[in-house]
């Protein structure tokens, strides 16, 4: 139903590695206090650059955090890992 409200296909690549914290801050809140080194390395771990992969990182990130907020630890990240599903290279 929405590509029939859809004018044109945006293709767009993964993100550069570079890119990936300020993206990620960009995007949402939660990572606003994030280190660059665990942004990195939840961009190899999960996402690879795909920004749709980091909304659903994100999506997840929040939700975990909502009963009990805290910083986002690489221990948060693999706790929810396994509602992640397969992100295309």
């Amino acid at each position: 139903m929405l590509a029939s409200r859809c004018t044109a296909w945006v293709r767009i690549g993964p993100l550069p590695p570079d890119q990936v914290p300020s993206a990620a801050r960009g995007l949402h809140p939660v990572w606003h206090r994030a280190p660059d080194t665990l942004l990195h390395q939840a961009d190899a771990r999960f996402a690879h650059g795909r920004l749709r992969a980091w909304a659903a990182l994100t999506h997840h990130t929040r939700r975990a955090l909502r009963s009990r907020p805290a910083p986002v630890t690489g221990e948060l990240l693999e706790r929810i890992a396994c509602r992640l599903g397969p992100v295309p290279r």
